[in-house]
């Protein structure tokens, strides 16, 4: 690898005891809802304080910590690793080839809810401090590593965190980039929209105003908003915008015109959009529908909204970053954007330069039989140790 000051921390690294710290922590079932975060917390507590890193558990809510452990402490770090121990749910088992939380490694692949998003970034995490701790890595300013609760819904461990006053020259948020180093990804606003008309018996349907029929013309024009306007948008980085209906409910019975029905809608943004602007669209095409449906009413409700976020090639962070792949991967990645959204926007927009870096494939995860190549989940490790001893050491 040619790099003497790294190398010898990477021989630290020790790939069995990798493994075996994803699959435990894949085997601890903190689906979210309703998190037990504290399940993992505990466990990954357990290994550091055992290698005597200091380790403080700060609860968000009952059962629902976040996890900090700091080496070379206190202070400011200046580098932290971040990242979440929730995990979507399973969805139908039945379309698992493997036991969602059995941890299965086969053919060099760690099968389990979380191996990809995210608990093989916080692994790799986790190994990088004990390696460095045995290495007896003394950093010039501290290193970090934050473990949060509630990504999957909100990001409301890394909101927390910030909001406590949590701070850091920089950071490294662990998602499954296939070891690609992304400085930006895409925001998100959530919405629900109910369109309200007038009851009716369903032998007499003119009698009523079916709100189900009209929010069926709502989804055919949020659909070619999507096609026509949404598509035409470009980031280098994270390509177009999208704007998806992800659930629609309503009706009261079978034979009655149904005075209610309700969608939501996930809208991913690219730097340079802002929610309020995406909000407004979506209220503009709602309110031509209206124009056109007079007897229809229709409100938005705002469920969530998240920005999304950039930081500059130039960023100390992104220069390490690059460079600590090359050392281990043989080549300079370059960098891309995340396609998704995660910790990144919170951090940045505290002030943070960050990047997304961590092992796994993105199309891998939220789905059945989520899998992690081994090989990839050791080069994380020593990744991360690189970064650790250039930005640290």
């Amino acid at each position: 690898m040619g790099v003497p000051l790294v190398d010898r921390f990477l021989d630290e690294i020790d790939p069995d005891e990798t493994v075996q710290i994803l699959r435990s922590l894949v085997k601890l079932d903190t689906v979210n809802p309703p998190g037990n975060e504290l399940r993992a917390a505990s466990y990954i507590a357990g290994l550091l304080r055992r290698a005597g890193i200091p380790v403080e558990l700060m609860e968000v809510e009952p059962g629902r910590p976040n996890l900090y452990a700091i080496l070379g402490g206190p202070g400011t770090p200046k580098l932290t690793f971040e990242g979440h121990m929730d995990v979507v749910p399973v969805g139908s088992e039945e379309r698992w080839s493997v036991d969602p939380f059995s941890a299965e490694v086969v053919d060099g692949r760690v099968y389990g809810r979380g191996s990809a998003d995210a608990k093989g970034s916080l692994a790799a995490m986790v190994e990088t401090l004990l390696a460095l701790k045995r290495a007896g890595f003394n950093p010039s300013e501290p290193l970090a590593l934050l473990a949060v609760m509630g990504e999957e819904t909100g990001n409301m461990g890394i909101r927390h965190a910030l909001k406590e006053g949590f701070r850091s020259g920089m950071a490294v948020v662990g998602e499954p980039t296939g070891l690609e180093v992304k400085t930006a990804h895409k925001g998100v606003l959530g919405v629900e929209v109910t369109a309200r008309g007038r009851t009716a018996h369903a032998a007499m349907p003119w009698a009523g105003v079916n709100a189900i029929v009209g929010m069926a013309k709502l989804v055919l024009k949020l659909e070619e908003f999507d096609r026509a306007v949404l598509k035409t948008r470009q980031s280098r980085l994270v390509g177009s915008p999208s704007l998806a209906v992800t659930t629609i409910g309503g009706g009261v019975k079978r034979n009655v015109v149904p005075d209610r029905c309700s969608i939501t809608i996930d809208r991913r943004l690219i730097p340079g959009e802002t929610p309020q602007t995406a909000l407004s669209e979506i209220q503009d095409i709602v309110d031509k529908l209206l124009s056109e449906e007079p007897q229809l009413k229709a409100d938005i409700g705002l469920l969530y909204a998240d920005p999304p976020s950039e930081v500059s090639e130039n960023e100390e962070v992104v220069q390490f970053a690059r460079k600590a792949v090359k050392i281990v991967r043989g080549r300079d990645p370059g960098v891309s954007g995340f396609e998704a959204h995660c910790d990144m926007g919170a951090l940045v927009n505290a002030g943070i330069p960050t990047v997304i870096l961590g092992p796994g494939d993105l199309s891998l995860a939220h789905r059945a039989d989520e899998n992690l190549s081994v090989e990839e989940l050791v080069e994380a490790a020593k990744v991360y140790t690189a970064l650790a001893v250039l930005t640290c050491g």
